[in-house]
């Protein structure tokens, strides 16, 4: 396997594998998953990119704060070899807690694991409470 290629504009689509990976792997992903610290939820739903000839299974992450996402990354690479066999490769794909494409990444059901601890949201800089064009 490739890794994934987004033509800009592309649009993308999120659901339910029709072909999972194999059992021993997915296992693998949630038990990594949920020993890294900063990840507040992890996924592995099936990916098609408009323009791509298949759709994959990719690890979608989400950290619980931004700063946390190299780290999680890292952490999450330095394991990958320990689970994949030679040939398989598996995107990961952080997203943040406030990404409206999360929403399609949970409802297609492919939630490997949930933190007790909730992301920390990117808060707004207190003059943009203020004014009525948003800026």
């Amino acid at each position: 396997m490739t890794p994934i290629h987004i033509p800009k504009g592309a649009r993308i689509y999120f659901g339910a594998p029709a072909q999972p990976m194999p059992r021993a792997i997915s296992d693998a992903l949630k038990a990594l998953a949920g020993s890294v610290p900063g990840i507040a939820e992890a996924h592995l739903p099936q990916c098609f990119v408009e323009g791509t000839d298949a759709p994959k299974q990719i690890l979608v992450v989400v950290p619980l704060r931004n700063s946390d996402t190299q780290a999680v990354l890292d952490s999450l690479s330095s394991h990958l070899p320990e689970i994949l066999s030679n040939g398989f490769y598996i995107d990961i794909w952080p997203v943040p807690a406030s990404d409206p494409k999360l929403e399609a990444i949970r409802a297609a059901r492919s939630t490997i694991f949930i933190s007790e601890e909730r992301p920390l949201e990117a808060r707004k800089p207190w003059w943009k409470f203020w004014g009525d064009n948003g800026s």
